[in-house]
């Protein structure tokens, strides 16, 4: 019975290896930064080298952010809206039935 715990951490041991090879990366972008959760919100910074950037840029990366556009000369790349297909929602809910509700007095 030795022999299985021993392979078993010399996998251990070179799982933890491979680990250690792949520093994590000190940034990274978002591709939506929406999605910043609160906890999160006090490691995300701006890239003030963008075409668009906060009007205020000590403001927090979160909530309502207004925008102003460093190059208002140069035309602006639009990308179009990509509209969910109809068989993403097979397996959505139905939606409830209609109700009121008032709050306990």
């Amino acid at each position: 019975s030795g022999r299985v715990g021993e392979a078993g951490e010399a996998a251990d041991a070179e799982a933890k290896a491979a680990k250690k090879k792949e520093p994590e990366p000190s940034s990274f972008r978002l591709a939506n930064p929406s999605r910043v959760t609160p906890e999160q919100v006090k490691f995300v910074s701006w890239d003030l080298q963008q075409r668009y950037v906060p009007v205020n840029p000590r403001s927090k990366p979160s909530g309502l952010v207004m925008l102003v556009d460093r190059e208002p000369e140069e035309p602006e790349e639009v990308s179009q809206v990509k509209v969910p297909s109809g068989d993403e929602d097979e397996n959505e809910a139905e939606p409830p039935e209609p109700f009121e509700w008032s709050p306990p007095v």
